[in-house]
């Protein structure tokens, strides 16, 4: 499994439409990608809001490629913030067994 993340730094009145993108483009878009597993998105409170976009793929990310582009320019647009993005090999991945 893959992992990539997005960092970014918003004001606290761009948070809203951050997550409303998110919501209605974003993850969408993310659900018709082959080996998308999920999408977590966290957030740092601070005076400076950090983001942390967290997607999972299992095995390779290669159909995400032009996605994530798309996805770094609407944060853009829409927060004024440029995205650092990281790439990481998931060791573990523990889901909890509720029903």
């Amino acid at each position: 499994m893959k992992a990539r993340s997005l960092t970014f730094y918003i004001e606290p009145d761009h948070l809203e439409e951050v997550v409303r993108v998110l919501d209605e483009q974003i993850v969408p878009e993310y659900r018709e990608l082959p080996n998308f597993v999920g999408l977590v998105v966290l957030q740092a409170d601070h005076v400076r809001r950090e983001v942390v976009c967290l997607s999972i793929w299992d095995r390779d990310m290669e159909a995400s490629e032009e996605a994530i582009a798309r996805f770094r320019k609407r944060i853009t647009s829409v927060s004024g913030a440029s995205a650092a993005m990281e790439t990481f090999d998931v060791l573990r991945l523990v889901l909890s067994q509720r029903s």
